[in-house]
């Protein structure tokens, strides 16, 4: 006879290694994703939203979110996490119009 499993949804979103359904494979394990993009917060533009949007909800379910960006404002801190994001921002060596190159 077969035992039904009863999947509770705080179970879906807890990715901590004692996980019943981490430990199973019926859940992946959390991701290490990485964004890179010219400006985020707070610069504001679409993209910028989007992107905020996107780490956040990936942070909010247990992955561990980094954004890798320009600090096109000197007085920005270089790193600081953000509703579970990690933001690091490279100096700007040299502006063109809009665009930054960095290291």
């Amino acid at each position: 006879m077969h035992q039904k499993a009863i999947i509770h949804s705080k179970d879906l979103l807890d990715s901590s290694s004692d996980n019943p359904l981490l430990r199973e494979g019926i859940i992946p394990a959390p991701m290490k994703i990485l964004t890179v993009l010219t400006y985020y917060r707070p610069h504001t533009s679409g993209l910028t939203i989007y992107a905020e949007r996107l780490a956040r909800a990936f942070a909010q379910r247990g992955h561990q979110v980094t954004v890798m960006t320009s600090q096109y404002d000197k007085s920005l801190p270089r790193e600081e996490i953000m509703d579970g994001v990690k933001i690091i921002r490279v100096p700007v060596a040299l502006r063109i119009s809009k665009g930054v190159i960095a290291p």
